[in-house]
């Protein structure tokens, strides 16, 4: 016999395949390969056309319109055909192993045919719904009740009554319409039938106001009851003709309708925020620089919440040009009766300072983003109480520049990175209490700043041409509150005289004599027996900002909880700590007592740095920082894992449990990590993640994401190829 091939078909694929010719149908079996590709696409389009008109109606519910009814109706339909074909997807896989013979027959025809048959029909219905999808408006104006219906008590024998005030009520030639009787007759519940009528009869009338006033009470009484008109413009008038505020309160107030809501509104305001901004000023009413802080963020985010002011990143905050305009404009229009006058040239491209007799007579001046280089002139600003000129390309100012500002309380100089030094006239501002030099060029501070004698805020970080600081300049003021030297390098100038010198000692001793301190941040502590004398004064423990830790070389590990009563830590960075191999985890019984306000260790750490430190295998300690928003972990050759143990490890050890880690964490950076293999040993939310940031980490192959991680920003993943 020659070769024969023997293929057996059931009766069904006959039945069937015949049924498809005699009516002309497509084959459901034999093109399920092509509908199915089609339906996924299919699934796509109407994932996207939902998702925008979802977009579209969240944006009008946010103007506090409302969604029409066939809108709802198609979106309902749409998730219901989007669940429908993602099922269909599922089974498909399962549907073309069925097939065979080059997909013509199926090995259960029956299945195969009813399957191939919902495909194609969920593709017709796909399109058809995507067809009606063309609505003109996705939202309208929420429609107010023209009457609010009343309780009433049941029917009356005054049917003809209510008819005949009624008919008076349509004819449009009676303007008033006078009830009388006796006390108890039904005259007011004859009123809350025809008040109800309204609500079931056919009208012209917009609206039907119900006003219970006594006999003795006058028409403005009477009015004073229903022109919620005349509280709108009281609280127009309190959004002091600012556009946003305008916008955001009448958006608020768009679904008031009573006058008891709109009197509190403007109550209010009248007490928070708006009023506050028509006189500001420095916080003087606080004796301790740190109140005035919780007092300043609590303005920010009053403003922030009024959308008067806008984030930017995560410590910033900025203002729209129509707002800053307007503010000014407000400025401006009290500065007679207030006496407060102002002048701001921000981002104006200017390249010499303004004419000085623009100075004259104002209060504030900022002339800060600008291109100015010199200031040679001698202004005479007797009243002046603050000077931005940060952020210039400044590199002299003349020794009489300061001469006739006797008043002034705020000198910023930071970011201009050209100037070398202060002239000799700072000396003179004896008013002085806030002095930002950070970022500036400065090489070297005059001893004759020691006159300032008020100051309570001097920042000198990051001034990386300041090579000395003399003995006793520090100490010299007593009054400081806030002192920032963060970025100094300390341990390369032997001068004995110099604070900034390698034992650290002088600087230490400086700070124990400044007893006012609120905020500290200082150089880099690069020995752990500069940091154990640091820890042991309470003060330093209680105001510490910012601490960095440098050059670790005689110390292979680090405690960890020896910082846990530092209450006011925010930043904490490790720098080429080469020698450092473990972040232990130790309760201590140490000299460090524990404070009486005690809070959750790193309670208030916001930021942490880990840079070159080539030996540390994990920073499993970050898992203590509830509150943390910023991680940066940098060219550790050997961390093989962020997190190499459990949370409920981590708890038995401090014997504190903590919540899900790292759920306020908004940047994670992680670079130059060759040995990385883990972040986290389960998957977390990340819900406040904006920005994720993986470089030339070659063997992290996954992250420890679920399906609600970074939902607000985006991943950013370089050189990183993760799984490869």
């Amino acid at each position: 016999m020659g070769n024969c091939c023997s293929v057996q078909f059931g009766f069904e694929n006959f039945v069937i395949r015949g049924l498809d010719s005699i009516v002309g149908q497509a084959n459901y079996v034999q093109k399920l390969k092509e509908t199915l590709p089609t339906l996924s696409s299919a699934l796509e389009e109407l994932r996207a056309r939902r998702s925008d008109m979802q977009r579209d109606v969240d944006l009008a519910e946010q103007r506090l319109l409302v969604r029409l009814e066939q809108v709802q109706l198609w979106l309902s339909k749409a998730e219901n055909m989007i669940t429908e074909a993602e099922n269909l997807i599922a089974d498909g896989p399962r549907e073309i192993d069925n097939l065979c013979l080059g997909g013509c027959v199926s090995k259960n025809c029956t299945s195969s045919y009813k399957f191939g048959k919902k495909v194609v029909k969920m593709i017709q219905d796909i399109k058809y719904h995507m067809s009606k999808a063309a609505f003109e408006k996705v939202a309208e104006n929420q429609s107010a009740a023209s009457v609010v219906v009343r309780p009433d008590e049941g029917p009356i024998a005054l049917e003809s009554t209510i008819d005949n005030v009624w008919s008076c009520i349509m004819d449009k030639d009676v303007g008033i319409i006078g009830l009388h009787g006796l006390w108890g007759v039904g005259k007011t519940t004859l009123l809350t039938q025809i008040n109800n009528k309204f609500s079931t009869t056919r009208n012209d009338f917009d609206v039907v106001i119900w006003a219970l006033v006594s006999k003795d009470c006058s028409v403005g009484g009477i009015q004073d009851e229903i022109d919620i008109p005349k509280l709108a413009k009281r609280v127009a008038e309190k959004c002091g003709g600012l556009p946003l505020a305008l916008i955001t309160i009448g958006r608020a107030m768009a679904s008031k309708t009573t006058p008891g809501e709109w009197k509190y509104a403007i109550r209010k305001l009248e007490r928070f925020a708006l009023p506050k901004m028509e006189k500001r000023g420095l916080l003087n009413e606080f004796d301790r620089i740190s109140e005035a802080r919780m007092q300043g963020d609590h303005i920010i985010n009053s403003l922030l919440n009024a959308c008067l002011l806008e984030k930017s990143g995560e410590c910033f905050v900025k203002m729209h040009d129509v707002i800053r305009d307007m503010t000014l404009w407000i400025a401006c229009k009290h500065e007679a009766e207030e006496n407060i006058f102002f002048f701001v040239k921000t981002r104006a491209q200017l390249f010499k300072e303004p004419d000085v007799k623009a100075w004259e007579g104002t209060k504030r001046v900022s002339v800060m983003k600008n291109q100015i280089e010199v200031l040679r002139e001698t202004p005479k600003c007797p009243n002046l109480r603050t000077l931005f000129l940060c952020d210039n390309k400044l590199q002299g100012i003349s020794h009489s520049f300061f001469r006739f500002m006797p008043h002034i309380t705020v000198l910023n100089l930071s970011k201009n990175s050209g100037l070398g030094a202060l002239p000799e006239g700072v000396s003179q501002l004896i008013s002085l209490e806030c002095l930002d030099l950070s970022w500036s060029g400065i090489t070297e501070l005059p001893l004759e700043l020691k006159s300032l004698t008020k100051l309570k805020m001097l920042d000198l970080s990051y001034m990386n041409n300041l090579r000395k600081i003399v003995r006793h300049f520090i100490s010299s003021f007593s009054m400081l509150q806030i002192f920032k030297m963060r970025g100094l390098t300390c341990g390369d100038h032997p001068d004995e005289d110099n604070v900034l010198s390698e034992d650290y000692e002088n600087l230490i001793q400086e700070l124990k004599s400044l007893q006012h301190l609120n905020i500290l941040s200082i150089p880099a502590i690069k020995s752990m027996f500069a940091l154990e004398n640091f820890l042991c004064f309470h003060l330093f423990r209680c105001c510490t900002q910012s601490l960095q830790l440098s050059d670790f070389r005689e110390s292979n590990a680090l405690n960890v909880l020896c910082f846990e009563y530092m209450d006011c830590l925010e930043d904490l960075h490790f720098i080429n700590c080469g020698s450092m191999v473990e972040m232990k985890m130790e309760k201590l019984q140490s000299r460090v007592p524990p404070t009486t306000n005690y809070t959750p260790c790193f309670h208030a750490l916001l930021h942490v740095v880990f840079e070159n430190c080539n030996k540390l295998t994990d920073v499993t300690c970050l898992i203590l920082t509830p509150n943390l928003r910023y991680i940066k972990i940098m060219g550790c050759a050997k961390m093989e894992e962020m997190s190499e143990r459990k949370l409920g490890e981590v708890a038995d050890v401090v014997g504190n449990p903590y919540p899900t880690p790292f759920l306020k964490l908004e940047i994670l950076c992680l670079f130059e990590l060759p040995e990385l293999k883990s972040i986290y040993l389960d998957k977390l939310p990340f819900p406040c993640l904006q920005y994720f940031y993986v470089r030339n980490c070659r063997e992290l192959k996954k992250l420890p994401l679920n399906s609600d991680s970074a939902q607000k920003g985006t991943s950013s993943f370089g050189e990183t190829r993760i799984g490869s």
